[in-house]
């Protein structure tokens, strides 16, 4: 049976029913102000695991009750609330990175196949080329529909050297320059549809495998749309996880293997994979420093840890956050 709706509330009234249901609010106009500047709906998505659960509830769902742990306050909720905050403007920089260095290597190693790959499909892999199987011939292929998309940028574009090659090339732009129009999901699929030849190369430069390289280049396109989108971060199980490289492929990375399912989906995984690519680019040299320090600030109590965002006991002391 669907429940009422909900009716509005003031910001007075919504620090109030924190109250009613047990969080401790020391400083009601500043909680009030606090409310008004991030929604009450948003702050829910931290303060809802120092809730008590629900015993016969949905484990799917992480089910709580309305009513918070005793003795929880309003501060600490908050300071989780910041903390990730933080932690998203860390990751926002490292991913930037990543894509730009991502959009350049493939530029250099698919533009030694051929200045305009992305507009010769024969160049291409043929399950990225290839028609579908099917009666209905409006059906596209992949390519089709990644070339439709790609044309659909460029005429979108208001970039000066996109109306130049308009006009002096027959608006055909070099892969080079065509990455920079591209969206960052357009670049991942148009990895993913060369040949295995100009894939490997890619890989290689950047010190990985091939399908690890494209499992990393999903994982981290749905990450930094989760950072866009302000949303909870520090304890997200992900959707698309990065794939862990082979053991003794990539240094300090090995220690991956030894975290359990859970924390092989958490936030941990894409962190320390960001640490090693760009330690190994030698790009934002003093992210990791930063990113390090901000970890150690972590406002864990009797509720939450670090393990909650895949972060063992030991970690620390690894290498690769020693560098």
């Amino acid at each position: 049976m669907n429940q009422p709706h909900k009716e509005h509330r003031t910001y007075a009234e919504q620090v109030q029913i924190l109250q009613e249901r047990g969080l401790i609010v020391d400083d009601v106009p500043a909680a009030a102000h606090f409310l008004a500047n991030t929604n009450y709906y948003r702050l829910s998505a931290y303060s809802h695991t120092y809730r008590l659960r629900k015993v016969d509830g949905d484990p799917a769902y992480d089910e709580r009750l309305n009513e918070f742990i005793d003795g929880i306050r309003f501060e600490p909720i908050v300071a989780l609330y910041e903390f990730d905050q933080r932690l998203r403007e860390l990751l926002l920089a490292a991913l930037e990175s990543f894509e730009i260095c991502f959009r350049a290597v493939l530029a250099y190693h698919a533009g030694k196949r051929h200045p305009h790959i992305h507009l010769h499909p024969e160049l291409l892999n043929e399950t990225f080329t290839a028609q579908p199987d099917v009666n209905d011939r409006q059906r596209l292929s992949a390519y089709d529909t990644w070339l439709q998309k790609y044309w659909a940028r460029s005429e979108e574009s208001k970039e000066a050297f996109v109306a130049w090659h308009a006009v002096r090339y027959d608006n055909k732009l070099p892969i080079w320059a065509a990455v920079e129009i591209m969206e960052f999901g357009q670049v991942a699929r148009l990895y993913r549809g060369l040949e295995l030849t100009e894939r490997d190369a890619i890989a290689r430069d950047l010190g990985l495998q091939a399908r690890t390289l494209a499992s990393w280049v999903a994982a981290f396109n749905g990450l930094r749309n989760t950072c866009a989108h302000h949303a909870r971060l520090w304890n997200r199980t992900l959707v698309i996880a990065p794939a862990i490289p082979r053991r003794s492929s990539v240094p300090g990375l090995d220690h991956l293997h030894d975290l359990d399912n859970r924390s092989q989906k958490r936030i941990y995984v894409p962190i320390a994979a960001l640490a090693w690519f760009l330690h190994s680019r030698r790009l934002r040299p003093d992210w990791l420093g930063k990113l390090r320090t901000h970890i150690l600030t972590f406002p864990d109590d009797k509720v939450i840890s670090l393990a909650d965002m895949g972060f063992d006991d030991e970690w620390d002391s690894l290498e690769l956050w020693r560098q």
